[in-house]
């Protein structure tokens, strides 16, 4: 792997570890949906303007309506229903199970691309599926006594990996220019959003805190981790960047460790081995 795809591959992968530590930090004055309303609609401002600057316009021109439905489709799936459960389990319970159970998505996709092209599921599969399971699982039992433990959180966790799956199979399928494409998914989830937030009559100004929040994660997680990841995959070899990525989950735990001084158990290390193992064993072209 060339010496730059290490460098962005690892700058996506300590930004994207930010996220549970952020949204913790932001503390409980926004919900889910608030989150991802204000973090989708800087998201879009900065990738459409990247898109832009970048000499883009031409390939927006050329969208049609069915394009649109498409990426409209593709951000419901991919971003509205991902985020929208990832957020609610990080609020639930500590962060930590969280984010390594969400880091099953490979395996997903895997699955799901598969079955999209027809082609056959190895019991190399299977097995690499059951491991990743059995060290989910590992990590939900090692929460069951205590306070902060959310079985909902474990369950919404593992379906945003199962949606995040389905995007990237998806994203895969359908071949549109990234930055483009991914501005309009933001656009399509603050529109979604949007619509649940006014029928619900939760829209509420962020304070100061939130705002500095909400910042980072629609430019820096959303915006420059995304353009670090796909400099990454055309700069290194795509197996080995979308290995060294799943140093991600033991980030998010380092940050959550530091920040909140949240104990590390045994189990949770145990289990997160145990899932980073039956990803990594079910790595492969397709």
């Amino acid at each position: 792997m060339k010496n730059k795809s290490i460098i962005f591959t690892l700058i996506s992968s300590i930004l994207w570890a930010t996220i549970a530590t952020v949204i913790k930090l932001m503390g409980d004055g926004l919900n889910n949906f608030q989150i991802l309303f204000f973090s989708s609609g800087i998201s879009f401002i900065f990738l459409i303007i990247l898109s832009l600057a970048t000499g883009k316009l031409s390939i927006i021109k050329k969208l049609k309506l069915k394009d649109y439905v498409m990426m409209a489709s593709i951000g419901f799936i991919g971003i509205f229903l991902c985020a929208t459960m990832l957020y609610t389990a990080i609020q639930q319970t500590s962060g930590q199970e969280v984010f390594l159970i969400y880091y099953t998505w490979p395996i997903w996709t895997l699955i799901i691309v598969s079955v999209m092209t027809k082609k056959k599921i190895t019991k190399q599969i299977i097995f690499s599926m059951l491991l990743s399971f059995f060290g989910a699982s590992l990590i939900m039992i090692n929460y069951k006594n205590l306070a902060n433990f959310s079985i909902v959180a474990g369950i919404l966790a593992i379906l945003s990996a199962v949606c995040y799956g389905v995007f990237s199979a998806l994203i895969k399928k359908f071949d549109y220019d990234a930055t483009v494409a991914n501005s309009f998914y933001y656009l399509f989830t603050f529109i979604f959003t949007a619509i649940y937030i006014l029928s619900k009559n939760q829209f509420v100004m962020p304070t100061i805190n939130q705002v500095f929040g909400l910042l980072w994660l629609g430019i820096m997680t959303n915006g420059a981790g995304y353009i670090c990841w796909q400099a990454a995959l055309k700069k290194g070899r795509i197996s080995q960047v979308t290995n060294l990525i799943l140093i991600t989950p033991f980030l998010s735990i380092m940050f959550l460790a530091i920040v909140f001084r949240q104990p590390i158990s045994i189990l949770t290390i145990l289990g997160g081995i145990l899932v980073i193992s039956g990803i990594l064993l079910s790595r492969r072209k397709i």
